[in-house]
């Protein structure tokens, strides 16, 4: 089965970083200080999962998730399918769904901050943005490609060509969902490590960066890291099934 291929290939893909992790650490090539091996970090993150002050930064990283990043998957699935259904559609919602998916949008975040504030609402104006037009742009892209291909494949069938339609459509929103929850919690980090001076993982790391506490800096990135990427694996395994 292709998903359990692409499963694997990810699982060794982690499994080799770790490895390399593991030996450049244990080589010591750096001070231990600077990098610690990954048995230090695991049990330094498990420490931090046990902490309160921790768990509270922790909290306002999902507020922005639940706030901004669901409600952009919602959205941009629906933008992505509308403006890949139809010539109108496309023509409605496509220029914006490119245009501010090409945008780096990082570059107008402190102005995001000057106009709201360094509360949670730039943060999840700019999550939002991120994740929102870059899963409507992937659906929007993928949806009419996969369409036309199956639909010629299954003519002149009328009742295989309903079935035929289905996984390419299926792929384009998982396409859609992986590649916005992987740039929305990327934006989510880039905005807590500018703009935030109170709470967050990603202000937790770069705090923790500044007093040289490596391992507590390390442990939360393995935090944020690990839950993103075995998503994006598992969406992406999924999707390569539903392609096949």
């Amino acid at each position: 089965m292709r998903f359990i291929g692409a499963l694997l290939r990810g699982i060794i893909g982690v499994a080799v970083l770790g490895a390399a992790w593991w030996g450049v650490a244990a080589a010591e090539w750096l001070p231990p200080n600077l990098l610690p091996g990954p048995v230090e970090v695991a049990n330094k993150a498990r420490d931090l999962i046990a902490a309160d002050a921790f768990l509270q930064h922790a909290w306002a990283s999902l507020d922005v998730l639940l706030y901004g990043l669901l409600p952009a998957l919602v959205l941009g699935i629906l933008i992505g399918i509308l403006a890949g259904g139809s010539a109108g559609g496309c023509w409605l919602f496509g220029p914006f769904a490119m245009t501010i998916a090409a945008a780096p949008l990082v570059a107008a975040f402190p102005l995001m901050l000057l106009w709201f504030g360094a509360g949670l609402v730039p943060k999840i104006v700019f999550v939002f943005l991120v994740a929102a037009f870059s899963a409507a742009n992937t659906v929007m892209v993928r949806w009419p490609a996969r369409y036309d291909v199956k639909i010629r494949l299954a003519e002149p069938a009328e009742p295989a060509a309903w079935e035929a339609r289905r996984p390419g459509r299926t792929c384009s929103v998982i396409a859609g969902l992986r590649v916005g929850i992987v740039l929305g919690i990327s934006a989510l980090v880039t905005a807590e490590l500018i703009g935030s001076n109170v709470d967050g993982l990603g202000y937790f790391v770069r705090i923790s960066g500044s007093l040289f506490n490596t391992s507590d800096a390390m442990a939360a990135a393995l935090i944020i890291l690990l839950p993103t990427v075995a998503v994006g694996i598992f969406l992406q395994s999924i999707e390569e099934q539903l392609a096949g």
